[in-house]
């Protein structure tokens, strides 16, 4: 997502320090709160984001790329549980033969990140990155924290991606995951 152009800094700009993403005052103007889908479909519109919208099921979908890491984004709206996912494919899937390896890499891998959130869909065997962010307290996000977060999310899994799918392909081990990936586990902050 690009920024904004109200003097916000770009996503690869953001940096967590043990804090909340930056924010507006209090006193934000309503414009640059996402309260409804309707307000995330105006933001992506005008970030000029490419995306296709589903409004009967409140969906997203952003093509993504980072590097040579290509995948998709969905965006989930979800009124009643007052949240928003944002859900990263990899692109890749996890054969039967595979599925318990990869599911033993998966857990170390959540278990070693500040944000987990690396799953493996249980029917189709595709797996993804997800993020949830709820809009409680205030039932609204501000723009710049759905931006940070978008980004966040495709870096995450992007900088992980190769080594989980070393893991489905068998080129490497659960037990080797955490020293294949450690410098990816320590800079997925790093724009």
């Amino acid at each position: 997502m690009r920024h904004s152009d109200r003097g916000s800094p770009p996503v690869s700009a953001l940096r967590p320090a043990g804090t909340v993403p930056p924010s507006a005052p209090v006193t934000t103007m309503a414009t640059d709160r996402v309260s409804s889908y309707d307000d995330l479909l105006r933001l992506l519109q005008d970030d000029g984001v490419l995306h296709q919208a589903d409004r009967a099921t409140r969906t997203v979908r952003i093509p993504t790329e980072r590097g040579a890491f290509r995948g998709q984004l969905l965006m989930r709206w979800l009124d009643h549980e007052g949240v928003l996912q944002l859900i990263q494919s990899l692109p890749f899937g996890v054969s039967t033969t595979r599925a318990v390896a990869y599911l033993d890499a998966q857990n170390l891998l959540n278990h070693a990140l500040v944000l987990s959130g690396f799953e493996l869909h249980p029917a189709r065997r595709v797996p993804y990155y997800r993020r949830t962010l709820q809009l409680a307290p205030r039932s609204w996000l501000l723009a710049d924290e759905v931006r940070w977060w978008f980004g966040v999310t495709v870096r995450v899994a992007a900088e992980l991606c190769p080594h989980l799918q070393a893991v489905a392909e068998g080129a490497l081990q659960p037990a080797g995951l955490l020293a294949a990936a450690e410098r990816e586990i320590t800079r997925v902050w790093e724009p």
